[in-house]
């Protein structure tokens, strides 16, 4: 986690426009954050290993190394960091991969700046 007094999150996803949205979401309603974006889960590693993260939002299915597996990777790099997971398509099997490695839940996707924002206020607490 960053120790400085603003919330910082990291965006993982292999589609520049889902970051790119994402990105401005947390620009507009959310001014404060500091928010960087990783195409990739490699870059992401990069990222966490320079800069600690408050959040990370990262999509599951990615062609390099999918979004679990960076999970378990954050998980060793970065215990306290929060884990957001992205989706487009659900499973049941998702359920319990999620909870196996501690992370915060999941976003289905596509998602409204309204829904995206809820998700990251519960996960981060009340003091966004």
């Amino acid at each position: 986690m960053n120790s400085n007094s603003y919330k910082s999150i990291l965006i993982v996803d292999d589609e520049e426009d889902i970051c790119m949205r994402l990105k401005r979401i947390f620009e507009i309603h959310k001014p404060g954050y500091r928010v960087v974006t990783a195409p990739n889960a490699f870059i992401a590693i990069e990222q966490l290993m320079k800069h600690g993260f408050d959040l990370v939002l990262t999509d599951w299915l990615m062609s390099d190394m999918d979004g679990l597996e960076l999970a378990g990777v954050i998980r060793d790099m970065s215990p306290d960091t929060q884990i957001l997971l992205m989706t487009g398509t659900p499973t049941p099997e998702l359920s319990g991969a999620i909870k196996s490695l501690g992370l915060n839940g999941w976003v289905e996707k596509p998602f409204t700046p309204t829904y995206i924002l809820k998700m990251v206020e519960q996960t981060m607490g009340s003091g966004l």
